[in-house]
């Protein structure tokens, strides 16, 4: 989805995030942009079109969806945070408070502007959501609860929404240095970064963007044992099989673990997986693997994962390649593969290309082909830039 040119609403625009993303939006070349707020004379000055609009009032969604028929982005930036204790006596009526604006109120957006969208040929819903979608803090879990539930909305509308090529994006992001973040610790993000990136990730169709490291390591752990986002509370009772039953631990016991972020661990998959590099730029990939039984299902063929990790190898190898002199990695986020023709031996060429490069993110399409030049599997990976550690 293109920026430039684009018409844009903006929920909450009258400060913090909500300002950036209607300055952000001008300076990328935005034909219109709609600046909603409760009151529109606290927006600041800009070339933005003000629209009053609150959230959790339908009547007043319905009015602004009638009036900015021309809108092709929803940008469901307005929220609140009121925080406070579980124990205290006012938490539920703060919590309410909290679902009416970040759920309820984004909920009534989506639902007003959807068919605005579907008639302006698909379009895209950016939602802002947070780290604490995933991860509850206990003096903000009023707060955390409403953020996880619009997570949960964003993936309904993004399913329900599809059919009409409605782009629907998740941000998430860790404390951001505004008025609302005031009293978060430090590390906090830059509005124009979490800008930056967002218009990023809506430019190359993306479904979610982890603006910052925190984002990153919540998102990463959540398969983990809850210990690793809650390490003050009892490991969590989850059990996995003991290890000396599973094929993988048998495989590898007795031998040295790697950081899964270290070149040498990268270098060892790759090669386990028989993929040669033949030559990488910071825009293309060339490879092979030579298939033979070793790769093969029980079925006698080549096994589709062998797909998998090519394309993905090829993909995070070249896009690391691109931001290395930036002190930064590629790391996948998504992994669409297609296995389009079954073999049982020979060569597997394996060719990448970059089709968008943005500053936080990178969207990647790889071929593996035959040598006969005919398509075996063809994937899409999308990749965050994170700094190296």
């Amino acid at each position: 989805m293109d920026i430039q040119g684009s018409v844009v609403l903006v929920t909450g625009a009258n400060r913090g995030v909500g300002a950036a993303f209607v300055r952000g939006l001008l300076d990328r070349g935005a034909a219109k942009v709609y600046a909603g707020a409760r009151d529109v004379a606290s927006l600041p000055p800009s070339a933005a079109v003000p629209v009053q609009l609150d959230i959790t009032d339908v009547d007043s969604v319905a009015r602004a969806a009638a009036a900015c028929t021309d809108v092709t982005i929803v940008i469901n930036n307005a929220g609140v945070g009121l925080g406070g204790s579980l124990l205290e006596a006012s938490t539920a009526q703060r919590a309410r408070a909290e679902m009416e604006t970040n759920y309820f109120g984004t909920m009534h957006v989506v639902e007003a502007f959807a068919p605005v969208l579907g008639a302006n040929g698909g379009g895209a819903i950016a939602n802002m959501l947070s780290v604490l979608s995933w991860y509850t803090v206990p003096a903000l879990a009023g707060y955390c609860a409403s953020k996880a539930a619009t997570l949960s909305l964003t993936n309904a509308v993004r399913a329900e929404l599809a059919g009409q090529g409605t782009q629907v994006l998740a941000i998430h992001v860790g404390a951001i240095d505004t008025e609302m973040g005031a009293n978060l610790p430090d590390p906090k993000s830059q509005p124009a970064d979490v800008v930056a990136a967002a218009l990023d990730a809506v430019e190359a169709g993306a479904s979610e963007v982890l603006v910052d490291e925190t984002s990153l390591r919540v998102r990463s752990a959540l398969s983990g044992d809850l210990a690793l986002l809650y390490p003050s509370v009892a490991p969590s009772r989850a059990v996995a099989p003991p290890a000396s039953t599973t094929p993988a631990a048998a495989a590898t016991a007795g031998k040295p673990t790697l950081d899964p972020m270290s070149l040498e661990a990268s270098g060892a998959f790759v090669a386990a997986a028989g993929l040669i590099v033949d030559e990488v730029t910071s825009t293309s990939f060339t490879g092979h693997i030579e298939v033979g039984s070793d790769h093969h299902t029980p079925w006698g063929i080549v096994h589709g994962g062998v797909y998998a990790t090519a394309i993905e190898s090829a993909a995070s190898i070249a896009a690391s390649d691109a931001v290395r002199d930036q002190g930064m990695v590629a790391v996948g986020l998504t992994n669409t593969t297609h296995f389009l023709r079954s073999i049982t031996a020979g060569r597997a060429n394996v060719a990448a290309e970059a089709l968008n490069q943005g500053r936080t993110q990178q969207l990647w399409q790889v071929n593996v082909r035959d040598d006969a030049g005919r398509l075996l599997a063809h994937g899409e990976v999308r990749l965050q830039n994170v700094a190296a550690t």
